[in-house]
């Protein structure tokens, strides 16, 4: 076997293992900061991109800016319990643990929702800016109706859909350029871990098998 595959499986790897790393490196490029526009976002999280949902309203993303985020899965904050110890940004409001939960049952309505894609961004800004929202609880356009809706729901996700909701928290001053202020927190959504197991087994089999294959042949 050639060293190319031994360095394919290294980087399979290495990829699992930093996703649930303590902390991540993440950029959006040369995006705008996502206020007022409507996730899910493309972010380049340790060098691969992937989907990231703004819940913060608060802070301002740069364009080019990278800066250092702290990893925490939804189940670590429910096992935690009290929330203030934690590294998420807003853990220190009233409820904090539930309002999580509920930007995590927001989160995962926009794969089957993404007509009302606007009032599911909205409603996931307004959980930690503690409003209303506006709209009627009756129109699934508005913010309001899926504020409502979160409210009613988010004790339903599932443990699995715990493991696989992950906040990325800016660490303070730790943006390049440094700039003013604190970049916004995001949320994303992943496998478990035992699915990344099952991903990174397959494609390394997948790999062996290809590279025996050519042996054969030549």
């Amino acid at each position: 076997m050639d060293g190319r595959f031994f360095k394919f499986a290294a980087a399979v790897a290495l990829g699992t293992a930093t996703m649930f790393g303590a902390t991540v490196t993440v950029s959006l490029g040369s995006n705008p900061f996502p206020t007022g526009a409507i996730g899910p976002y493309v972010a380049n999280i340790n060098g691969t991109n992937d989907f990231v949902f703004c819940d913060d309203d608060t802070h301002i993303v740069y364009p080019n800016e990278t800066w250092t985020a702290t990893v925490t899965k939804l189940s670590d904050l429910v096992a935690l319990g009290n929330i203030s110890q934690s590294s998420v940004m807003f853990k220190n409001l009233n409820n904090a643990l539930a309002l999580y939960e509920e930007a995590a049952w927001l989160v995962l309505q926009f794969g089957s929702n993404g007509q009302y894609a606007s009032g599911l961004q909205n409603a996931l800004w307004d959980v930690f800016l503690q409003k209303a929202g506006t709209g009627s609880t009756s129109d699934k356009t508005t913010d309001a109706y899926w504020l409502n809706q979160a409210a009613l729901n988010y004790t339903t996700l599932t443990d699995g859909q715990k493991q696989g909701v992950v906040f990325l928290t800016p660490v303070a001053n730790s943006q390049r350029p440094l700039s003013d202020g604190t970049p916004q927190e995001f949320v994303m959504v992943t496998p478990e871990p035992g699915s990344y197991a099952l991903i990174g087994t397959g494609i390394i089999l997948l790999a062996i098998g290809t590279f025996r294959r050519k042996r054969l042949q030549s």
